[in-house]
């Protein structure tokens, strides 16, 4: 059997699904981790044509965390995934480095691993903590407070903010070694021990006035020349081939989700039918990719709506519907009629077997032509929204303020989400974002740029990611 880096390898050939699945089986995180979700994954901005060149991987711990593996050979691409994969859930199970890393990655160049990260700005050269066998996660750790003191000039770098002390400098003497001291802003220290009742490195059990002073405050031997950790603290073998696993479950059967897509292909969508027609096939690949590497039951609703309304898909598997024929299903023609087509939509969720799922209404424009009011399509949301755990995504334009029209019909504004024609195509990227989000676990929430950059004030071509601040993407060296 081919080996599945192999079979997803870029090229007219191209599987990813089974690469994927692969990555839900086998990728070896801690107890309390479990892998939501693998699809492929586009840079912002491209759409779904042509090759996919990355993985996109979804680890849920409190909250969900997504990173980028790049496809390369069996050969490298199993030990970048589980390099990258270690260092993730040390990322995502700091608040610390959660908040200030935004960017982190592995590769082999020419037979030599290196690696960096950013760190509140700061970029950090990792290459030397990791061999292809051992990541050493310690040292990583020490490796970013040695560079934020390096870095911003500062003799002391706090090792529970990991950003300059400015106030007194404070230390545990339980935690000093031969080779290491740690110090910390005091107010940060105090509140740590205080909650704790341990050192936050060691976990020795101390108290309020173990907390020590440092005399020389001013002097010399701060962090930026403090020796940094040995190779074997703190490290993570990862030489261990893949086996399979079972699912996790968690002591219950599996989620049966939904998606439905309301359409709006009236006759004033022509300006922007390429972007529509691609966000919607790219919104459904996406969440098929991931029910197939989850392996959680999923099914797909299309509804489309100009004067009259269609169901192209009526909560069919996600994994074997045919989309085949989208380009027409989506081709502009009539007039809008939003209301009629959302209440519909509504009724076919609320009879379906789905535990939860996500609604996405797309439309351009105005209602013309709906029998019924506003107010009773808000009345069939909320009640869906209180059977059902659905959650609604409402994309306009031409209406003002989505954030204002959504909640009239039921949806909220922190999934409503305005675009303009000309920035069709990042407002469909944002929308498949939401939605990915939140069928991980995540929140549907736009953030600030995916407004921005669906209203086309903003260059989106640098960013890496466009999540929330539990969400960190990486980008491939």
């Amino acid at each position: 059997m081919s080996n599945p880096w192999t079979i997803a390898t870029p090229g007219e050939t191209q599987d990813i699904e089974p690469l994927c699945k692969h990555v839900c089986d086998t990728l070896n995180v801690a107890d309390d981790v479990e892998v939501v979700g693998c699809t492929g994954h586009y840079p912002t901005g491209l759409t779904s044509q042509g090759e996919i060149k990355h993985l996109k991987i979804w680890l849920k711990h409190k909250t969900t965390f997504s990173y980028v593996v790049e496809i390369q050979p069996p050969e490298t691409g199993e030990r970048v995934l589980k390099a990258k994969t270690v260092l993730a859930q040390l990322i995502m199970k700091d608040p610390l480095l959660l908040n200030g890393v935004t960017e982190f990655d592995y590769g082999l160049n020419t037979n030599i691993w290196s690696g960096h990260l950013i760190f509140h700005g700061h970029t950090v050269d990792i290459s030397a903590f990791f061999d292809g066998t051992i990541l050493q996660t310690g040292a990583i750790v020490n490796e970013i407070i040695h560079k934020v003191s390096t870095s911003s000039g500062h003799q002391y770098v706090c090792s529970i903010g990991m950003v300059p002390i400015r106030g007194s400098v404070a230390y545990l003497e339980c935690e000093n070694t031969p080779t290491q001291q740690r110090f910390y802003e005091e107010v940060n220290i105090l509140k740590w021990v205080s909650e704790h009742g341990s050192s936050p490195f060691t976990r020795l059990s101390c108290v309020v006035s173990d907390i020590k002073i440092h005399d020389n405050v001013r002097g010399a031997g701060g962090l930026s020349s403090a020796p940094r950790l040995a190779k074997t603290r703190d490290s993570v073998d990862i030489s261990t081939s893949p086996k399979k696993k079972a699912r996790l479950t968690i002591g219950k059967k599996k989620i049966q989700k939904n998606i439905t897509c309301v359409w709006d292909c009236s006759g004033s969508m022509g300006g922007m039918y390429d972007e529509s027609r691609t966000g919607l096939r790219k919104t459904i690949e996406e969440q098929r990719a991931l029910a197939i590497s989850t392996g959680n039951p999923t099914s797909l609703t299309v509804v489309t709506f100009d004067n009259e309304i269609t169901c192209r898909v009526n909560s069919e598997d996600i994994n074997t519907v045919d989309i085949s024929e989208l380009d027409d299903w989506v081709r502009p023609r009539g007039t809008t009629r939003l209301y009629d087509a959302v209440i519909s939509a509504a009724s076919r969720i609320s009879k379906s077997p789905c535990d939860s799922g996500l609604l996405i209404v797309m439309t351009d424009g105005h209602d013309t032509d709906s029998e019924v009011s506003p107010s009773v399509v808000r009345e069939v949301l909320e009640k869906l929204k209180d059977d059902k755990d659905i959650e609604c995504i409402f994309m306009a334009a031409n209406i003002g303020n989505a954030q204002i029209v959504g909640p009239s019909l039921g949806f909220s504004s922190d999934t409503s989400i305005t675009f303009t024609p000309g920035a069709a195509g990042a407002a469909f990227e944002s929308v498949s974002q939401s939605a990915l989000r939140s069928v991980t676990g995540g929140s549907a929430r736009f953030t600030t740029l995916e407004r921005q950059s669906s209203t086309g004030r903003v260059d989106t071509s640098a960013s890496v990611g466009t999540g929330p601040r539990h969400f960190r993407f990486a980008s491939v060296l």
